[in-house]
């Protein structure tokens, strides 16, 4: 998945996917070609399933 993809996919920004991606919270680019890079589908998949599982702080159960 190229970026603008995954932007949809996930619901975040560009920025925040980057900020995620350098934190190490975020799964790894792979090399698509020369001078591109994009993501597994599946692998993205996986991150949004289990950012789904994760109660967020604010929430209350």
């Amino acid at each position: 998945m190229r970026m603008p993809d995954v932007v949809r996919s996930v619901g975040l920004s560009q920025a925040t996917i980057n900020r995620l991606h350098r934190a190490g919270d975020f799964p790894r680019k792979v090399r698509i070609g020369p001078n591109s890079t994009g993501w597994w589908e599946s692998e993205i998949d996986a991150w949004k399933a289990d950012r789904e599982q994760v109660p967020r702080s604010n929430e209350r159960n």
